[in-house]
């Protein structure tokens, strides 16, 4: 048997170091100086060594752990545009809040902020206006309605 370990991986079982051997046919295969478990003997020596390397459950792990990792990046990439989108909806919700209470006082006072009028009739227009972000206090304003 000839020692060519440093190709190998070591034995799936024990962890022991591997050898490549030869059958009596000139067939390669690879053992484990330990507990001498073998893989399928091949013609080629490549192939008895790419045989024994393969594990099929280190591929598996293998795959889903790039999967995982894919998955990780997604969440990380979502979750920072998740909070991005989120400190703009706080900004707007904390603009909106600003604009009600602005609303509330200027009811308490009973006139408009924005054109300065207190007639009742348009108040409610003004109000709407604001919320909407509509300018109804322009078409309103004391020199339009008749100077009053």
């Amino acid at each position: 048997m000839s020692n060519n370990s440093e190709k190998l991986k070591p034995c799936p079982f024990c962890g022991g170091d591997s050898l490549i051997g030869k059958t009596q046919f000139e067939r390669n295969f690879v053992i484990c100086s330990c507990c001498h478990a073998t893989a399928t003997t091949r013609d080629e020596v490549l192939d008895a060594i790419t045989d024994w390397n393969h594990r099929t459950i280190d591929d598996a792990m293998k795959a889903e752990i790039l999967r995982l990792q894919k998955d990780a990046a997604d969440f990380a990439s979502d979750a920072y545009l998740l909070s991005d989108n989120l400190e703009t909806a706080r900004q707007a919700i904390e603009q909106k809040d600003a604009e009600i209470v602005r609303l509330r006082e200027n009811q308490i006072k009973g006139r408009c902020e924005e054109c300065g009028h207190n007639d009742p009739r348009y108040r409610k227009y003004c109000d709407i206006g604001i919320i909407q972000g509509v300018d109804y206090c322009s078409a309103f304003t004391p020199r339009e309605k008749g100077g009053e």
